[in-house]
């Protein structure tokens, strides 16, 4: 499964950096990204327990930037 990133729909809050931060970076502005490690696209393969331990964040996310693709 694939997690999902819209970074236009990002505000910058860094909850998901404080939660994950072997996912993710902030640019200079604080708009979420994935680690350029991870990926070089909007979306990173995570399996079913790493899904279920980004549950809080993808709900509390204010800006609702993330949603995961089966």
């Amino acid at each position: 499964m694939k997690l999902l990133l819209d970074s236009k729909r990002c505000i910058a809050c860094g909850l998901c950096l404080r939660e994950h931060p072997e996912l993710f970076d902030l640019d200079d502005r604080g708009i979420a990204h994935f680690k350029k490690n991870l990926t070089s696209d909007s979306s990173v393969e995570i399996d079913s327990k790493k899904a279920k331990d980004l549950r809080s964040t993808i709900t509390n996310c204010p800006g609702k930037a993330f949603r995961i693709d089966r």
